[in-house]
């Protein structure tokens, strides 16, 4: 969806080597749930927007994979209080994230 021009991630390289040519609409309903998964978030975000709201602030991603929507939101400066992603040990790992066994 990046090298199309769908979005803009300047992350998404570090976790991903090679692109894969998929399908239009495979493109497009990765935009949809992309561009209202963020819209959803930023209205979370910006949603009661005094400073003990925001230090309050968590999102806990489920099968993150290689998403980079936290170094997004730190580069916005709208980073919540705790981002945490959860998803299978592999992808965390290549992400530089730190596995604690459950």
């Amino acid at each position: 969806c990046v090298t199309k021009g769908y979005m803009k991630d300047d992350y998404v390289h570090h976790f991903v080597r090679r692109t894969t040519k998929r399908a239009p609409i495979i493109n497009r309903g990765y935009y949809a749930r992309w561009s209202v998964l963020r819209k959803l978030m930023l209205q979370f975000l910006n949603a009661g927007s005094g400073s003990d709201d925001q230090k309050r602030k968590q999102i806990l991603s489920l099968g993150a994979g290689f998403d980079t929507t936290f170094f997004q939101l730190q580069d916005e400066g709208l980073a919540p209080y705790l981002y945490v992603e959860l998803d299978f040990q592999e992808g965390n790992q290549q992400k530089g994230c730190h596995h604690q066994p459950l």
